[in-house]
């Protein structure tokens, strides 16, 4: 398997099992994890981004179509866990609703935890990962 290949893949398995993990921390409630939120879809994004990486033939390098699709939807994956950090921060003052599993919890009580961030990380470094480890110029594919 390419080098590159291999990089992307590990980084959006990463990205998957962060799902699992504890996304918020709710003061006197303890922690929640991606599963209990809209988590689903950043695992669907990261999932999307193992199959493309797993197209073709495996001892090649990325295209550039492949290389431009992975980076969108690793970066949608990014962009929509820092929409949530945003609403989060802005419940400060309000009441935050989770949407599935807790609902109406004062925003002052919640707080991001260390997996929303790796979402945000990984989301950020996949798209680094395909450029960086890339052996030649793009070639059109």
């Amino acid at each position: 398997m390419n080098r590159q290949r291999l990089v992307v893949i590990v980084l959006a398995v990463t990205g998957m099992i962060a799902t699992f993990l504890p996304w918020y921390r709710i003061a006197q409630a303890g922690t929640l994890s991606g599963i209990s939120s809209f988590g689903w879809f950043t695992f669907i994004m990261f999932l999307i981004v193992v199959v493309l990486a797993l197209c073709k033939n495996l001892r090649e390098p990325l295209g550039m179509g492949v290389a431009w699709s992975i980076g969108i939807v690793s970066f949608l994956a990014s962009f929509i866990m820092l929409w949530r950090m945003t609403d989060v921060w802005f419940a400060r003052e309000g009441i935050f609703s989770f949407g599935t599993a807790v609902e109406s919890v004062p925003g002052s009580q919640i707080s991001m935890a260390y997996a929303s961030w790796m979402i945000v990380a990984v989301g950020i470094l996949i798209p680094c990962a395909v450029y960086l480890f890339r052996k030649h110029p793009w070639r059109r594919v």
